[in-house]
């Protein structure tokens, strides 16, 4: 990009120029304009088109390798100065090395360097240089200097709605710019008016385009001025001043106030390109206090209600764990008393077969022994008991009493049991429900402190039966 800067500068310069010199088609006379001395200002050098120049002749043509050599080379000549010694290869290396990357070369590029006698060597040296990413950083600077670049105005200690926190990705954009060498007309263009540079899609974005124009957006002025009118003209004049600054080498600003004395700038070429960026904005309105910059998201319309669908979910989630974390050992409590209840469930309700009256009498075995074998609580199997010797019967525990063969009261146990687990998985899901909660809490409670007499430790079971 370097060697085009100079080049598009110039031109660009002598364009812009040359619209603020047109002359209108109902202008009659030069009256209605300044006086100043337009001729003197139109004619200096600077302002004059680029033009292929002849070659000087020199003395001295041998010296010459590159176009530009003989004009320098002229210069030194008519001063009768003789060209400087040229540079050995352990300077020319550091020369170059920082000039284009603004850091000393390693021992490593030197040895290499210096080991390398070939005529490319210097070209390599070169491009391997300019393929480093220290080269947009170097480079890139010098254009973050001319646009007054800064990270955020937190000196001023500006609410973060009125700041430029995120300047860096402008700053990053130009380091990258100069890294890709974007083209010099692309890297105005896109800085001056990149969102209007977008893609005819409008379920596309170029994000790049949008971040250059921080070049625009970091302009200095006071975000807390009391004179809002006064603060959109100022952050105005400060985005003219910037662009005459960084792309024309002139000092647009002063002629805000007159026209300048030398260069060809009036106040109405300085207020008929203010009148541009009058059409843009940075605040959304004047707000009374600190008023906020307008921000743009930097994802395409679809991406964004994505994420903005996403932010929503996590919000509800948030919302929703400080009660998830406070009931968690409740929760956990619940749910292992469950699966307690459903593994000694079965076993209960095979003991209560076992001494039920649907065996013969004379083999029914106590309580007491069936409870022992099957590590079982006694009183808790007792009521087991009861309930099958209920008249009526239970019609849930119908077939089982009524069974005599030991297997298929085993498959009839773990039906009884699977429904009753989904009756308890149904009832824990209209319990989650905010009018089922306050019975949920009080279930917990009456499960934790509610035995089935004063002397029993085995809550659970007693309240499976008594339930």
């Amino acid at each position: 990009m370097r060697p085009l800067l100079i080049v598009f500068v110039s031109t660009l310069a002598l364009g812009l120029v040359a619209w603020a010199w047109r002359v209108p088609a109902d202008a009659e006379d030069s009256t209605t304009r300044s006086e100043k001395p337009v001729v003197e200002g139109a004619d200096h050098w600077a302002f004059q088109p680029l033009r292929i120049v002849k070659s000087p002749e020199v003395v001295d043509a041998g010296w010459c390798q590159t176009a530009v050599d003989p004009f320098v080379l002229r210069e030194l000549e008519s001063r009768k100065i003789g060209p400087a010694v040229p540079a050995d290869k352990r300077g020319l290396l550091r020369r170059v090395t920082y000039d284009l990357i603004g850091l000393p070369p390693t021992p490593e590029a030197m040895a290499e360097f210096l080991a390398d006698d070939s005529g490319a060597a210097y070209g390599r040296v070169v491009e391997r240089l300019l393929a480093s990413p220290q080269y947009g950083e170097r480079w890139g600077r010098h254009w973050l200097d001319v646009v007054r670049y800064a990270d955020a105005r937190d000196l001023i200690q500006l609410p973060v709605e009125s700041d430029f926190r995120e300047a860096w990705r402008y700053r990053d954009w130009v380091v990258s710019a100069f890294n890709r060498d974007l083209p010099y007309d692309k890297f105005i263009a896109m800085q001056v008016a990149g969102d209007v540079l977008q893609p005819a899609d409008p379920a596309e974005i170029d994000v790049d385009a949008l971040v250059a124009t921080g070049f625009l957006a970091i302009a200095d002025f006071v975000p807390g001025d009391v004179d809002k009118t006064q603060m959109i003209a100022d952050y105005v004049n400060d985005q003219v001043d910037v662009l005459g600054r960084s792309v024309m080498g002139l000092t647009l600003g002063c002629a805000r106030c007159h026209d300048h004395k030398y260069d060809p700038i009036s106040i109405e070429d300085y207020y008929s390109l203010a009148g541009i960026f009058f059409s843009t904005r940075l605040i959304p309105s004047p707000i009374k206090g600190n008023t906020p910059l307008v921000r743009v998201p930097l994802v395409a319309p679809q991406k964004l209600r994505e994420i903005e669908a996403d932010s929503a979910r996590d919000k509800a989630r948030l919302a929703a764990l400080p009660l998830e974390i406070a009931t968690h050992v409740d929760r956990a409590y619940v749910a292992s008393l469950r699966e307690r209840i459903a593994k000694e469930t079965r076993d209960y309700l095979l003991a209560a077969w076992a001494c039920s009256t649907a065996r013969p009498e004379g083999n029914r075995p106590t309580t007491t022994v069936v409870a022992t074998d099957r590590r079982l609580d006694n009183e808790t199997l007792q009521k087991w008991v009861a309930l099958f010797d209920e008249s009526p019967i239970h019609p849930a525990i119908v077939s089982l009493r009524e069974t005599a063969d030991e297997a298929q009261a085993g498959d009839l146990a773990d039906r009884l049991v699977r429904d009753l687990k989904e009756t308890a998985t149904k009832s824990s899901k209209s319990e989650s429900t905010p009018a089922g909660a306050p019975f949920a809490e009080s279930q917990i409670l009456r499960f934790r402190a509610v035995p089935c007499t004063p002397t029993c430790s085995a809550t659970t079971s007693c309240l499976t039966a008594n339930n």
